[in-house]
């Protein structure tokens, strides 16, 4: 059962993640346990939100050995990738970013990743429940390349306190104060293998040998025996009040971000300080020599107009308007999936639609007007409903224009004119 400190400072978490819920936040909320000693990173944590919803939580303790443990076991073919034993300039978090790069390069699967999330994010609840006392800090605005899987905070912490009651009532009642002691980050060494080897088969003998070298912490071990922590705790509470294993502090293990050094930058000499040589007194025509090539000049790129609507007929009838009038078009399904891309895209306007299965246009434009990269540009609402109401609350939530739908090409074309006159093309196809 949980105690009454921990249910009044776990109130405070659970306040703290039903506000940015509801407000739809995004950023980083960092938990520690003494805010004034920022030095002890094992009690800190963070938890990473998108719109109010949790995608990513990792903790400073023993990150990389849990990162290593999550993929041996939902993803075991990528323990040996490259791309997991050294991450070059990884941004934090590194785990949840090279995640989204493994699902471009189609070497994970959505359920795989999900697999991943919730694990990692359970392992970090799990650690920080018990820690006291704790605070929050908010960081607005950080954001992560992982908008796949969505975690319920709610959940996340009703399965964490489940977890935690379960390991605590895993042994005996006289070794409650051994069970406080027995971390699942600690790791257990068998110190008198004789007396092991008289309490059980063989077989179990040789197996226990393997796992209890000082080397595999409990989460480890449940992992390899694929069974709970609670039944990996409840097996090996009796051979450590007997003496005959001991648990170890284990450092973790190197992080694979690899930070390299920015190459010298030659010194190029400004205009004004180069000589031009000299041309030679005689100078005769070589008719074998070849005249210099001619500079091809690059193509100009095409302004990039984004339409974000779960309609795949809309998003092919703005194709088919803007195309062929010069502009390059990208249709986004899922908003929450191509906030990535909008990012690394930067479109010039934003064909944005009001009513969508997994977003609400409204929610996603306020959202849009915070992030720095989109406040200046151009957010035209798409709507079959053109109401008043439907206006004022879009010109309230951020938006440029309201255009109604279906789209007319001559009014689609007209908006861009309008928002965007210095990149729009007025050549007629």
């Amino acid at each position: 059962m949980a105690k009454d400190s921990d249910i009044t400072i776990m109130s405070k978490i659970a306040h703290d993640l039903t506000m940015l819920q509801h407000q739809q936040a995004t950023g980083e909320l960092l938990i520690q346990q003494n805010q004034q000693d920022l030095s002890q990173s094992q009690s800190q944590c963070h938890l990473y939100f998108y719109i109010g919803r949790l995608v990513y939580a990792t903790g400073s303790y023993h990150r990389v050995r849990r990162w290593y443990r999550v993929i041996r076991q939902h993803c075991p073919s990528l323990i040996k990738d490259s791309s997991t034993t050294q991450i070059v300039n990884g941004l934090d978090p590194w785990e949840a970013n090279l995640l989204a790069d493994w699902v471009k390069q189609e070497k994970i699967s959505m359920s795989q990743v999900r697999a991943v999330v919730q694990s990692s994010v359970r392992e970090v609840f799990f650690g920080f429940i018990d820690q006291s006392p704790l605070t929050t800090t908010w960081v607005p605005g950080k954001q992560t390349a992982q908008h796949m899987a969505f975690l319920s905070t709610e959940q996340v912490m009703q399965d964490a306190y489940q977890l935690r009651d379960r390991w605590r009532s895993a042994g005996l009642v006289s070794a409650t104060q051994k069970i406080e002691q027995f971390s699942p980050d600690a790791a257990p060494v068998l110190i008198h293998p004789a007396q092991l080897q008289k309490q059980v088969a063989p077989e179990t003998f040789q197996n226990l040998k393997l796992l209890l070298t000082g080397k595999n912490t409990m989460w480890d071990i449940a992992q390899q025996m694929q069974a709970s922590l609670p039944a990996v705790t409840r097996a090996f509470l009796p051979l450590l009040e007997q003496g005959i294993i001991d648990l170890e502090e284990l450092p973790d293990l190197p992080s694979p971000v690899a930070k390299l050094s920015k190459p010298a930058v030659p010194k190029v000499a400004s205009p004004a300080s180069i000589e031009t040589p000299a041309k030679p007194a005689n100078t005769s025509y070589n008719p074998s020599s070849k005249p210099p090539s001619p500079t091809v000049a690059k193509p100009e790129a095409r302004p990039l107009i984004v339409c974000i609507d779960d309609s795949p007929m809309i998003g092919q009838q703005m194709q088919v308007i803007l195309e062929p009038a010069g502009y390059e078009m990208l249709h986004i399904l899922d908003p929450l999936k191509g906030i990535a891309t909008l990012l690394n895209r930067k479109p010039a306007l934003i064909f944005l639609d009001l009513v969508m299965p997994n977003s609400n246009g409204y929610e996603l434009c306020t959202f849009l007007r915070k992030t720095t990269a989109f406040r200046e540009t151009p957010i035209v609402i798409l709507t079959g409903h053109d109401g008043v109401i439907d206006r004022v609350r879009a010109k309230m939530a951020g938006s440029s224009d309201f255009l109604s739908k279906p789209p007319v090409p001559s009014k689609v074309l007209m908006m861009i004119q309008k928002h965007i006159p210095d990149l729009a093309i007025t050549k007629k196809y």
